[in-house]
């Protein structure tokens, strides 16, 4: 059975980023968390709507794939 959520620490080996990198995400809003004992877990579902909403950027051969700045861009407003 596939777990409903994962810690900081395998949200960022999933994701191929850092474990700050996941909180600062969490803290912007770009990925969704919940804490339950103390400890902040990760929905399955909100690190698969991250990866699918992420944006496109073109790589120099000019083929599309995800950005590496999820979270990371210019908010409007702010």
């Amino acid at each position: 059975m596939e777990p409903l959520a994962v810690d900081l620490r395998e949200a960022a080996r999933l994701l191929g980023v850092s474990r700050f990198t996941v909180r600062r995400w969490i803290k912007r809003g770009s990925l969704r968390s919940m804490s339950l004992c103390r400890r902040v877990l990760i929905p399955l579902s909100s690190l698969r709507d991250l990866i699918e909403n992420a944006p496109q950027r073109r790589s120099r051969d000019g083929a599309d794939g995800p950005s590496c700045a999820v979270g990371d861009g210019v908010q409007d407003g702010k």
